[in-house]
């Protein structure tokens, strides 16, 4: 069983109703590192907001599906500016390889800059799914704008190198949400990595790398509004 993404072309008007300043879409000049386009979706309220949050896809898993979707849209009703991307190699429909992570990584990059360029944010967040928790946590320990922010990882890619030595390098609040029947859930590693450094951790028992309890629609409801809720009070706390 798959839940059905949230539908694009009914946005949560009514969420964003209120005294907040009109949001609006801009377009950042940005071009992903393979030279094609770099698709992204960026919102702000305006110059005098402070808190600002990124969202990186899964392989596939798009910022449209609910554990990225819905976050974004809570958090913008809430004033916070959103920026979302989709990597070069996904618009250009190729495959996902190991000769790419540079690319992926430049891509996350070139967004956020842009995106931080001329603004003045007291509080950054940072989400990666699935491939994209590697590219969080490069972040984290590589650029001075992500030295201060706030980073949650989505089905994190336990086991996988990429992820890991870089995890247990970075410093910053960290957020950790996975299921427990998905291929890289490891009660073990995640010792681990809390033995190595501090981070929370929502836990959805049985459920898949999307979040999903197989033949358990109210299950999986109920576990993908832990996740939702868990991402919009770490970004908001403290």
């Amino acid at each position: 069983m798959r839940l059905l993404r949230p539908c694009r072309a009914r946005r949560s008007e009514k969420l964003l109703s209120g005294n907040l300043p009109a949001i609006q879409p801009h377009r950042l000049p940005i071009r992903a590192a393979n030279g094609g386009p770099l698709v992204h979706k960026f919102y702000t309220h305006g110059p005098e907001v402070r808190n600002f949050i990124m969202f990186m896809p899964g392989g596939n898993y798009g910022p449209d599906a609910p554990m990225l979707y819905y976050p974004r849209e809570l958090l913008m009703a809430q004033g916070w500016d959103t920026l979302d991307i989709q990597f070069g190699f996904q618009t250009a429909g190729e495959e996902l390889t190991l000769e790419k992570a540079p690319e992926v990584y430049q891509d996350a990059r070139t967004a956020l800059l842009a995106a931080l360029l001329g603004r003045q944010y007291e509080r950054i967040v940072l989400v990666g799914k699935s491939l994209s928790t590697g590219v969080v946590a490069q972040l984290c320990l590589q650029e001075d704008a992500a030295k201060e922010c706030r980073a949650v990882y989505l089905t994190p890619t336990l086991g996988w190198g990429l992820f890991d030595q870089a995890f247990v390098r970075t410093t910053q609040p960290a957020l950790l949400a996975l299921g427990t029947r998905e291929r890289f859930y490891q009660p073990e590693l995640l010792e681990k990595l809390r033995a190595a450094r501090s981070f929370e951790l929502v836990l959805v028992e049985g459920a898949d790398h999307s979040m999903d309890v197989e033949g358990n629609l109210e299950r999986s409801l109920a576990g993908l509004r832990r996740v939702v809720q868990a991402v919009v009070e770490f970004a908001t706390s403290g």
